[in-house]
C-alpha cells in the first residue's frame, strides 16, 4: 500500500515542476557572476505578464539605489524583474526592506528600445541579502541610503 502511494505521488508531478535549485558559490562567486551589485530599498512592487519569457508572471520591484559596489546604475532608482514563483527561482524581496542586490542587465519592461528606468533582473540563486540590522520602516531605510 505504501509503495502504491509513493508511486502515485511521483507520477503526479511533471518533470518540470520540481522547483528551483541553486548551487552555492559563496559571496565571491555571486559577486563575480553578477553584472551589478548595489544596496537598495524596495519601495513599490507590481506584477505583469511577460509574453517573451517562459515564466509568464513577472514581479517588478521599484528599488531606490544606495551604494553601488559593481557595475553602473543610471539614476537613483531601478526596476528589478524577477519571477513571482519561488519554484521558478523568483527572489522574495518585500517592500521596505534594505538589501544587497545582485543583478544582471535585462531589457526595459516595454522592450529594449524604450525610454524609461534602468531595468535589472535577479533570482533567488544570485545571493541577494537582507540587512537584518536595519529592520526599520520604509521611510527610515530610505533616509539611511
Amino acid at each position: 500500500m505504501r509503495s502504491v502511494a509513493i508511486a502515485l505521488i511521483l507520477l503526479g508531478f511533471p518533470s518540470g515542476s520540481i522547483g528551483c535549485s541553486c548551487i552555492d558559490v559563496g559571496l565571491t562567486g555571486q559577486y563575480a557572476n553578477a553584472d551589478i551589485v548595489f544596496e537598495g530599498v524596495v519601495y513599490w512592487t507590481h506584477s505583469e505578464a511577460d509574453s517573451n519569457s517562459t515564466d509568464k508572471h513577472i514581479q517588478v520591484l521599484h528599488v531606490l539605489v544606495g551604494r553601488v559596489y559593481k557595475g553602473a546604475v543610471a539614476g537613483t532608482s531601478v526596476l528589478v524583474r524577477t519571477s513571482i514563483y519561488a519554484a521558478s527561482c523568483g527572489a522574495y524581496l518585500p517592500i521596505g526592506g534594505r538589501y544587497l542586490l545582485f543583478g544582471y542587465q535585462a531589457e526595459n519592461v516595454a522592450g529594449s528600445h524604450s525610454i524609461g528606468p534602468f531595468v535589472l533582473g535577479t533570482t533567488m540563486c544570485m545571493g541577494n541579502r537582507f540587512y537584518p540590522i536595519w529592520r526599520f520602516s520604509l521611510r527610515k531605510n530610505i533616509k539611511r541610503l
